[in-house]
């Protein structure tokens, strides 16, 4: 967001709100992943993908030629240790619910700076908007 702030938008946080609508293609992508989702009716390559999985039990076609080999992309568990959910699940969590008390941590002072008299949610609102990405992710 400080991008936007170096091209001399005021307030970087709603002008990226405002540009979602702009953001099209990406919400039809995902309207379309629910359609076949919901519909269970995959079309072209997926469709044949599909059937094949379930009828031969291949995951690979016959002339398929994988870019990697099945010794970079296949993953062990250490010894004693049950692959569950939540190994995966508590990290992308953590992050994704931190993500945004971290941007308003780093944007703190300068909310306050510019907005003393502004409420909290204000405050909190134009922080995220002016917090540092690179060092929230850090």
């Amino acid at each position: 967001m400080t991008l936007l702030v170096a091209q001399g938008f005021d307030d970087p946080f709603a002008t990226m709100i405002k540009a979602l609508g702009y953001n099209f293609y990406p919400m039809l992508a995902l309207l379309l992943v629910l359609i076949i989702i919901f519909s269970k009716k995959d079309f072209g390559p997926m469709a044949r993908s599909e059937r094949r999985a379930r009828e031969e039990g291949k995951l690979l076609s016959d002339n398929a030629k994988p870019m990697i080999s099945d010794a970079i992309t296949s993953v062990t568990c250490k010894h004693g240790v049950k692959p569950k959910a939540c190994n995966m699940v508590i990290p992308i969590l953590t992050m994704v619910l931190m993500m945004p008390v971290l941007l308003a941590y780093t944007g703190w002072s300068s909310a306050m700076e510019k907005m003393p008299e502004a409420g909290v949610v204000q405050k909190v609102l134009f922080a995220i908007g002016q917090g540092s990405g690179s060092t929230a992710v850090l």
